[in-house]
């Protein structure tokens, strides 16, 4: 700068223009079962308040977390409104993720009388596949069908049977029963 005598003087200063930052959300688990929780994660944390938006239903919020415990499908977004380190977050980030629901089993057995079958029987609700266990030991029987077991031989039986449906979730019953 120059004044009308002349004179001049200058100054300058280095300035940095930088990207907007960018949003986006970790999950803890993309798919589980119920019975667990899926945590959605903002990132970054410090935002003046988030709006999630969880199957088209939009929550605002000031928490950078976000939890879902029933059976669903999810399709996440968040978006970070405000300052975050003095910069505004013009992003948002998508996840999906999704609860199955658990398969139910229930497990049936009476005492009987020697010379009679002692059968147990598996009712499955939502179930693929079996795995049995008699008196702590792994029982194998490829015939079918796969939902009973029989003895015929005196003694105490402790069955345990596990049920496991198409996603991956189990469930688990135990029953004594015996042959007197």
């Amino acid at each position: 700068v120059t004044n009308e005598n002349g004179c001049s003087d200058s100054i300058s200063k280095t300035a940095s223009i930088t990207d907007a930052p960018t949003a986006s959300i970790t999950v803890s688990d993309s798919q589980t079962c119920f019975g667990d929780t899926i945590t959605f994660s903002a990132s970054p944390k410090g935002a003046e308040e988030y709006v999630w938006t969880v199957n088209g239903e939009e929550m605002t919020t000031a928490t950078d977390s976000l939890f879902v415990t029933e059976v669903n499908d999810y399709i996440v977004t968040v978006y970070p409104k405000g300052l975050v380190d003095g910069c505004k977050y013009e992003t948002s980030d998508e996840v999906t993720a999704a609860i199955f629901e658990k398969p139910v089993v229930n497990l049936d057995a009476t005492d009987v009388c020697f010379g009679n079958t002692l059968t147990f029987t598996a009712t499955p609700e939502n179930a693929a596949t079996y795995i049995w266990t008699v008196n702590g030991n792994a029982y194998t029987d490829d015939s079918e069908p796969y939902n009973m077991i029989e003895f015929t031989a005196p003694g105490d039986y402790t069955v345990s049977v596990k049920v496991t449906n198409e996603n991956g979730c189990s469930d688990s019953i135990s029953k004594t029963a015996s042959i007197t």
